[in-house]
């Protein structure tokens, strides 16, 4: 399970790095696993809760765990700069993954749940890539959103806003 909440604010119109929080849970029984993030896409990684792993620490762009399990929960906060304006079309773009959870040469399934606040008085969301994800749970509300889906290989997911 990856559950993972970004949070857009107003400033970030011209400041990319937006908040993210997210948790990991029902790790494979592995001695060693990690998270990795594109070394320039993510900054301010700090590990906030861990449970049932051996140890956890930063490493660069990744998180490192030792003896995962499927009782293990790993939480963490980062800036992540995903959050970017497309000057030719005037729109906001938020691209989030590639999803995937890979061992040894294949891919398993992952639980993916997704919420993205964003501030509804200055954005407005225009559509989703890809759009229908098969199997997905999608809800949109002002000023937020929400994803959830299970799959196998790797998701990508974008989001395109326009200012009001």
């Amino acid at each position: 399970l990856h559950r993972k909440n970004l949070r857009i604010e107003a400033a970030n119109l011209s400041d990319p790095w937006i908040g993210n929080r997210q948790c990991h849970a029902h790790f494979p029984r592995f001695p060693s696993l990690q998270i990795t993030f594109k070394p320039d896409a993510v900054r301010s990684l700090r590990i906030t809760h861990r449970e049932n792993v051996e140890a956890a620490w930063i490493e660069g762009a990744t998180v490192q765990m030792k003896q995962t399990r499927p009782e293990s929960v790993l939480c963490f906060e980062s800036e992540n700069r995903v959050f970017r304006y497309d000057g030719v079309s005037d729109r906001y773009r938020l691209r989030v993954g590639p999803y995937f959870l890979r061992l040894f040469d294949g891919f398993f399934p992952l639980q993916v749940e997704l919420k993205v606040q964003y501030p509804h008085e200055v954005l407005e969301l225009l559509a989703m890539a890809p759009d229908p994800v098969e199997g997905a749970e999608v809800r949109l509300d002002e000023g937020e959103i929400y994803f959830q889906n299970v799959f196998e290989g790797t998701l990508e997911l974008e989001f395109e806003f326009k200012k009001r």
